[in-house]
């Protein structure tokens, strides 16, 4: 059974200059401490729930005043100004569907889910997602559904994910089958790609080394070559059996050059360098 595909956050930036913030800054100097722990407390709920966003409900207040020794009071007085004046929330998307999120949390969120990204596409309901399309990350899939439920639109976006992830699911297997085709079938030529000529036959051979004047390498370069089943002593497939032949000649005049040379050495007639001395100094 397949692991459930997991939304959330382990763990999220956060920016050392977090406290130099105006915004956080402006939220410690009206309700000290409290105020920089409540949004604190709201990022590490929306990161870990749906990644950029969680959705909640009346019980939310007594909950977060539970966990952080607050007031209810305190804490409702402190998430007005979240919402309403601090632009640190998006206060249009929880006043109609309970949603607690903003424009910086999602932007932290793409950065988080790059190398998820790499694995999977991220999906994200349009409904719920602030940032522009220039904001956007190319691996952000935005997905307008209009089925979206305003009673449930944590719902409505898990349908749309779900069959975009189906969606990919059979994309991989498909591309896993075409891989496989590949490794059963002979490799096709790339684009652009040099490729073997056609193997020439022995007159066709002949015909080449004459027009450059060495019709007697004819013979050896084709035997060698249709033994080797055209391929270079690497193994490599014989792009070009024309240049072969040029190479071919280039080695054959360098070791004759080389021959030539050794043949107008002066031989020393197989004399020790102590008797030639020998041999000078009585003549001397």
């Amino acid at each position: 059974m397949a692991r459930p595909i997991k939304d959330g956050l382990d763990y999220f930036p956060k920016d050392t200059n977090f406290y130099r913030n105006r915004k956080i800054r402006a939220l410690i100097g009206r309700f000290g401490a409290d105020g920089a722990v409540l949004y604190d407390y709201i990022l590490c709920e929306v990161y870990g729930d749906k990644g950029f966003y969680t959705l909640t409900d009346d019980s939310f207040r007594d909950i977060a005043a539970a966990d952080l020794g607050m007031s209810p009071e305190k804490i409702g007085l402190i998430l007005d100004y979240l919402l309403n004046q601090s632009m640190l929330l998006d206060g249009t998307l929880f006043k109609s569907v309970k949603v607690l999120t903003s424009r910086g949390i999602q932007t932290r969120y793409q950065e988080a889910v790059r190398q998820r990204a790499a694995k999977r596409g991220i999906c994200v309901d349009g409904k719920l997602w602030l940032l522009n399309e220039a904001e956007t990350e190319g691996f952000i899939q935005v997905r307008q559904d209009d089925n979206y439920s305003r009673n449930n639109p944590s719902k409505s976006e898990k349908n749309h994910c779900f069959s975009t992830e189906q969606s990919a699911n059979k994309s991989k297997v498909n591309k896993s089958k075409e891989k496989q085709r590949k490794v059963n079938s002979p490799p096709a030529p790339l684009r652009g790609e040099k490729q073997p000529t056609k193997i020439p036959t022995y007159e066709e051979v002949l015909m080449e080394a004459t027009m450059r004047g060495i019709p007697d390498l004819a013979r050896p370069f084709f035997d060698y070559y249709s033994a080797a089943d055209w391929r270079d002593r690497d193994g490599v497939p014989v792009y070009s059996w024309r240049q072969k032949l040029v190479s071919w000649k280039v080695r054959e005049d360098d070791r004759l050059r080389k021959q030539v040379a050794a043949q107008k050495k002066p031989q020393s007639g197989g004399k020790s360098f102590t008797d030639l001395a020998a041999e000078l100094e009585g003549k001397l």
